[in-house]
């Protein structure tokens, strides 16, 4: 990676980890459906604008700065998994997507579109099974959790988790194909 490349890569992964602190801190209020939407919108614009690897930044930075602010479960415990969830999402997303993003066709779009639900799925599935039928009982059995937090955790690591991650993923499409094209414009004007 050239230097004006690691700098590029560098800008605007930065740009999308504070637009991401101020939505997570905007939107807060609004509950988990709104927060959450915001979140995996931000994951999916890092992945498909600026590569994997400002993804993967984004993706895990994510959760802790939510813990930091408040904003989701106030268990430090669960922040990893929740990370895990958003590494997933972004990977899974790029693996399939990334390519169809490129071309910028109608079957490109829609190859990135399978992508996005792909990755959507494979997040809920990984934090419903992972976390709600996985991890969470073992945190009730050692005390670390009670019942009532156990259910409150459980409903949000569920349905919420899918439904975030394919709104994310709604409002991911028309942003990446529009801020591809300005960055396409961008780079003809400066030739």
């Amino acid at each position: 990676m050239k230097l004006n490349q690691r700098i590029l890569w560098i800008v605007r992964t930065g740009i999308l980890i504070a637009l991401l602190v101020v939505l997570q801190g905007i939107t807060a209020p609004a509950g988990q459906l709104v927060t959450g939407s915001c979140v995996n919108l931000i994951l999916l614009l890092a992945v498909f604008l600026s590569g994997i690897w400002s993804g993967l930044t984004v993706a895990l930075l994510s959760p802790f700065f939510a813990f930091l602010f408040g904003i989701g479960p106030a268990l430090l415990q669960l922040v990893p998994f929740i990370a895990v969830g958003n590494l997933i999402y972004v990977t899974v997303a790029w693996a399939i997507g990334h390519r169809g993003f490129t071309v910028r066709t109608l079957w490109g779009t829609v190859q990135g579109v399978v992508g996005i639900v792909i990755g959507a799925i494979a997040k809920f599935l990984f934090l419903w099974l992972g976390l709600s039928k996985g991890i969470l009982p073992l945190f009730l059995n050692a005390g670390i959790i009670k019942a009532p937090q156990m259910e409150k955790f459980s409903a949000m690591f569920a349905t919420p988790q899918l439904i975030t991650a394919l709104i994310g993923g709604v409002l991911t499409v028309p942003a990446v194909l529009l801020l591809q094209k300005a960055f396409a414009k961008k780079t003809i004007m400066k030739r």
